[in-house]
């Protein structure tokens, strides 16, 4: 993959262990690179994963990306206010059970709730 400044950037902002939408990466980095376009992002994020460099992650209708050297786990997603967190993951279990039909590479999932911050705020909405 070519070297861009773009991808290096994105992938900067991305060391922090934050899923961010493309949007939010924009955001982000227009000020520092105002010839930036969220087109370009996109273009950018869909060469790092095709580079295996970042991940993909779908969550509802939204898009989430993150860095893909992270170890596997899952993520939870508060209903109310929509954060997302990373759950680590033991897939050892799950990869004896694949054995059979492949190799484990990677582990996507969702699981969803209310986050502590939500439940004690007692958002009508966490009923």
């Amino acid at each position: 993959m070519r070297r861009s400044l773009y991808r290096e950037r994105i992938m900067e902002l991305l060391e922090d262990g934050k899923h961010r939408t493309a949007r939010e990466i924009f955001e982000l980095l227009h000020a520092e690179l105002p010839a930036l376009s969220l087109v370009t992002v996109y273009r950018n994020l869909d060469a790092l994963e095709r580079a295996g460099k970042v991940r993909r992650i779908q969550l509802g209708e939204e898009t989430l990306w993150e860095r893909r050297n992270r170890p596997p786990h899952l993520h939870f997603q508060c209903r109310v206010c929509g954060r997302v967190v990373d759950l680590p993951v033991d897939i050892s279990p799950l990869a004896r059970h694949a054995v059979s039909v492949g190799t484990v590479e990677t582990v996507h999932g969702v699981v969803e709730g209310i986050c502590h911050s939500c439940r004690e705020a007692g958002d009508e909405k966490a009923s």
